[in-house]
């Protein structure tokens, strides 16, 4: 299977409190290797492989993301580009997420589409300690995300709670017409979804299936309604 955007919420933990956050509360899990497994299992080749959490520069994240490429590797599935929004915080700056950026960025293909955001908001900047990009700056496919302002918060999660956010978002799903479209978010726990922008609590409700018990073929087509392609 071809998949073209592909995102793995490598962790739900995170060491900032945001009180614009979507996800919500911050959870003490991790993405497993079984999970990981399980997505490569059917997948020939990938567009765009996107981390997330929680705060994918922590530790266990990391861990979860050298597994991934690993697997990629020893099962030679080819990676266009990946994409990573990271916090900003001291995990940001480790020798251990810097060396997986590196080893990412000579793995895949299109290289000039390769990104790393950093966080630039006020809410992020209450918990950083420094503005500066320090090593980071120095890798070419590393730069400041763009300032977010409350107009663009998502009103989902904690930005509820606390008021917060100008943006009313309608979830995405998948479109049987349009599969290069498709996106294919996994949860720590192999929840699979269409849609990257939710909160938690919302990915309870909007889970189409689970990668620990069907590929992610098996899924899309239950879901789109259409047979598999013999």
């Amino acid at each position: 299977m071809d998949v073209y955007n592909l995102v793995l919420e490598t962790t739900r933990r995170c060491n900032f409190q945001c009180e614009h956050c979507m996800r919500g509360d911050a959870q003490p899990k991790d993405m497993t290797p079984e999970v990981v497994d399980a997505v490569l299992r059917d997948v020939d080749y990938i567009r765009q492989v996107t981390f997330t959490g929680g705060e994918p520069s922590l530790p266990g994240s990391v861990t979860v993301i050298r597994y991934f490429l690993e697997r990629c590797k020893a099962l030679e599935i080819p990676i266009d580009a990946f994409y990573i929004a990271t916090n900003g915080g001291p995990t940001s700056h480790s020798d251990a997420f810097i060396r997986i950026l590196l080893d990412l960025y000579l793995y895949c293909d299109d290289k000039y589409i390769c990104a790393v955001d950093v966080s630039n908001s006020v809410w992020h900047a209450a918990f950083q300690e420094s503005e500066d990009l320090g090593v980071l700056g120095a890798l070419r496919f590393v730069s400041k995300r763009r300032e977010l302002d409350e107009r663009s918060v998502l009103m989902v999660g904690r930005a509820v709670e606390y008021g917060i956010g100008g943006r009313v978002y309608n979830i995405e799903k998948w479109d049987p017409e349009y599969p290069e479209d498709a996106t294919f978010y996994i949860t720590v726990d192999g929840g699979v979804m269409p849609d990257c922008n939710l909160s938690y609590e919302q990915m309870e409700e909007e889970i189409r299936g689970n990668i620990l018990q069907d590929s992610l073929q098996t899924i899309y087509d239950r879901e789109t309604k259409l047979k598999e392609a013999v």
